[in-house]
């Protein structure tokens, strides 16, 4: 009944119900905008309300402090310069950063901030100790010694460190250590006392006293990068590269971006053969401190072993002479020059090294060669003849001077120093720095010279055991190169094979790139019939060295004889014998190599030969008689 009585006013009802939905409809997008904006605002408003007011300076000043004492000096740095923005005149802030650009090793920041400190109001006679420091990082020692005499008594530990830094800066380490020394006996706690104490004593050739001074250092405070760092150079002279990386690293976890660090870590990490994690270092010194000489030296070196020449020179060119007078730098230059075809130019450099370390072997090689490249024979001749004058005068550099001897004019001369040549115990030609440790360039500590004068008496008097003796205590201050070879070949003369393996192995475990090591390594496994591991190892060696190393080819065609592949054999064992044809261990290779691709006449015709050159060698008599 409701339906037919009232059917228009319901047809109206609903018409006007549609109008409004659709009205809400049109208008949902602009309501939910403005509910939005309004929540926005709302939520804006609640955040500014519950925000903590910026931090004020001495706030901020505290955090430097803080960060100071942790050994963190690249955030107190940071920190201090907030506070001074935040309060220009808050003179103690100025202090505070100069001392956290001291510790960077920025004494020209340092200076300006100190000059800031005083103008802001900071008493003078509190500063002298600072100033006196940034005098000695300026390069100013005399000036840094008489400012440290003015410090008070309360700064004197600070300032007679300072003073010993300044005179052995002036060429007087025994003085500076006896000071030192003093300052200790007065404060026995004062780790920073003890790092530069152990400091001096590494550069001198202490190794021992480092050790302790290192030890001292660390135990009362390891909160210092500086004492770290000290700790990871004397690992790395005693037991190696791969021992000192978490010294280095410990130091970096004070400070992510202390530039000292990054760079002794960054040479550790080449040397090492880690070259990707070397230009990570190296890039986060850069941004420690842009363009730092040292940073950029380390890339061109990495630049230079990847054979990319114009780059290495770009970026040497980049340091602006700041690292010109370093030895490698002399020797990365010379190397780049020789690289190409610039041997006057690269003996110019490498004579700049012999002039800085005259006993350096590999340097008076370098330069030797590119006397002789550049035409100047005479000149050659001069630089080689200490080297050849040694009782234990390599092959190369006898044979070198041979070629110089000859290239004069002077071929009864040359035929005696290649009769020398030929029985002097082999080695490679000399690789210059691609393939020379990095580390040593950056930072060279001495080496026990005691011991091993004592060990090469005793190797000389033929007492091997005493002499492997004497070696293993040098070994044990300082574990380099010269050392693991007097040591290794000592206890094998002395019977004790196995641990003259061990020594090699372990010196290896350290240093994997070294190329001497690896040769080593090589030759004994071919000498105990370990063929595929002799292939591996030597090709190694190869690959950086080229083929100009007899002794490397020798090995390779005795070891791929040994696994039956003959016809490479033959290669290297012809490669070799052209290298060195009278020498007894080319032509025993050689001849081995024939025999293992069937040709047994030519094998019998060299084998002869090698025991004619070498009467005494049952190795070389043994393969005559396995042909019959």
């Amino acid at each position: 009944m409701a339906e037919s009585i009232y059917p228009l006013l319901r047809r109206r009802r609903r018409k006007r119900r549609l109008r409004m939905l659709k009205a809400f409809a049109g208008n949902r997008a602009r309501v939910l905008a403005i509910g939005l904006l309004c929540c926005v605002v709302v939520l804006i408003g609640l955040a500014t309300a519950m925000r903590p007011s910026p931090p004020t300076a001495g706030q901020l000043l505290a955090d430097s402090l803080k960060t100071l004492d942790a050994g963190n000096y690249s955030a107190a740095r940071t920190n201090a310069q907030k506070a001074i923005a935040a309060d220009p005149n808050l003179a103690i802030a100025h202090a505070v950063l100069a001392r956290a650009f001291l510790e960077l090793d920025d004494g020209v920041a340092a200076e300006t901030e100190l000059a800031a400190a005083i103008a802001a109001g900071f008493p003078a006679d509190r500063l002298h100790q600072l100033s006196a420091h940034a005098r000695l990082l300026r390069g100013d020692p005399a000036g840094a010694i008489a400012e440290a005499a003015k410090a008070q008594p309360r700064y004197a530990g600070y300032a007679t460190r300072v003073r010993a830094r300044a005179l052995a800066a002036q060429g007087h380490p025994g003085d500076a250590v006896a000071v030192l020394r003093a300052l200790l006996a007065r404060a026995p706690t004062d780790a920073a006392a003890w790092t530069d104490l152990g400091r001096l004593s590494l550069s001198g050739g202490d190794v021992g006293g480092a050790t302790i001074a290192a030890t001292n250092a660390v135990s009362l405070d390891r909160r210092r990068p500086a004492a770290l760092m000290l700790q990871g150079e004397v690992v790395r002279s005693r037991y190696g590269l791969v021992a000192a990386l978490p010294w280095f690293e410990a130091a970096l976890q004070r400070d992510a971006y202390y530039p000292p660090a990054l760079i002794d870590y960054a040479a550790t990490l080449g040397d090492a053969g880690r070259n990707v994690d070397m230009l990570a270092a190296t890039r986060r010194a850069l941004l420690a401190r842009p363009g730092d000489p040292n940073a950029l030296y380390l890339q061109a070196v990495l630049a230079a072993r990847a054979g990319r020449t114009p780059l290495a020179q770009a970026l040497l060119e980049k340091t602006d002479g700041a690292v010109d007078d370093v030895p490698g730098t002399l020797l990365l230059r010379g190397d780049l020059d020789y690289a190409q075809g610039r041997f006057a130019q690269a003996a110019g450099h490498w004579r700049k090294l012999v002039q800085m370390q005259p006993s350096n072997v590999v340097a008076r090689q370098l330069l030797g060669l590119a006397l002789l490249r550049a035409g100047n024979a005479s000149g050659a001749i001069a630089v080689l003849q200490p080297i050849a004058a040694r009782p234990d005068a390599d092959s190369y550099s006898l044979t070198l001077i041979a070629r110089a001897l000859e290239a004069a004019g002077d071929r009864k001369g040359a035929a005696v120093f290649l009769d020398l040549a030929a029985a002097a115990p082999v080695s490679s030609p000399p690789i210059a720095l691609a393939g020379r440790p990095v580390a040593r360039v950056v930072a060279t500590p001495g080496a026990p010279a005691t011991q091993l004068a004592l060990g090469d008496s005793l190797a000389a008097a033929g007492r091997y055991a005493d002499a492997a003796r004497a070696y293993a205590q040098a070994a044990d201050l300082s574990f380099d190169e010269p050392t693991m070879l007097r040591l290794v070949d000592a206890l094998a003369r002395a019977g004790r094979v196995q641990d003259s393996a061990t020594a090699l192995v372990l010196y290896l475990s350290q240093n994997p790139q070294s190329l001497v090591g690896a040769r080593m390594l090589g030759h004994r496994q071919v000498a105990s019939g370990e063929w595929d591991r002799a292939i591996e190892t030597l090709e190694s060696v190869r690959a950086r060295v080229g083929n100009q190393d007899g002794g490397v080819l020798a090995d390779l065609a005795l070891a791929y004889a040994g696994s039956d592949d003959g016809a490479i054999a033959v290669r290297y064992g012809r490669a070799a014998y052209a290298l060195s044809p009278m020498r007894a261990a080319a032509g025993d290779a050689y001849g081995v190599a024939l025999a293992a691709n069937g040709d047994l006449v030519g094998a019998r015709q060299l084998l002869v030969k090698a025991t004619q050159l070498a009467p005494a060698d049952a190795a070389i008599a043994g393969h005559l008689r396995q042909l019959g």
